[in-house]
């Protein structure tokens, strides 16, 4: 049997709203689990703040949580892309807009 774990870690930040990754390992240890399926994680190349809750921080969580929780394993598999620039598709969204009130 494996021990599986699903935490929805909420960019890391919990109900008293500090931004502790520890607290998340220690969690993830008492659970004994085998392998963590993790929401909200984030991984950032600079120093930003990916959500409007999250925390600024530079952070590989994936990595830095597979670390301090002893799992060896890690994959992340992002959803999420915060924050990007994207005026073209912006651009193309507004004109389909228009084009459809024409009708």
């Amino acid at each position: 049997m494996v021990n599986l774990v699903t935490y929805n870690i909420h960019s890391g930040v919990g109900l008293d709203n500090d931004y502790n990754l520890e607290r998340i390992a220690q969690v993830l240890q008492s659970c004994k689990a085998e392998i963590a399926c993790l929401q909200e994680v984030e991984r950032n190349r600079v120093h930003r703040k990916a959500r409007k809750w999250s925390h600024a921080h530079s952070d590989n969580q994936p990595e830095i949580l597979g670390k301090l929780s002893n799992m060896p394993y890690t994959a992340f598999l992002p959803c999420l892309h915060a924050y990007v620039e994207s005026t073209a598709s912006d651009a193309a969204r507004k004109e389909k807009k228009s084009k459809f009130r024409e009708w």
